[in-house]
């Protein structure tokens, strides 16, 4: 992953949250291809319905289909 990738989380047409993935910025060694989760938000109206995770497991399934090793939060 060479840029940003974003992931947009909508309620009845309006968005309720993302999730930002991107190259590693974060003062740390990878001990090979890793990602960093750079940002997670939430809108208040969409807690405890789910959005959150799932915007988590895309996090998480990006990073596999990426092939890294090692996601950073």
């Amino acid at each position: 992953l060479e840029t940003d990738r974003i992931r947009l989380a909508e309620q009845d047409g309006a968005p309720v949250g993302f999730a930002r993935l991107g190259p590693v910025s974060l003062p740390v060694e990878p001990a090979g291809h890793a990602l960093e989760l750079r940002q997670l938000y939430l809108d208040d109206r969409a807690k405890g319905t789910g959005v959150a995770d799932m915007l988590m497991r895309w996090a998480i399934d990006a990073t596999r289909a990426d092939g890294a090793d090692e996601l950073f939060l």
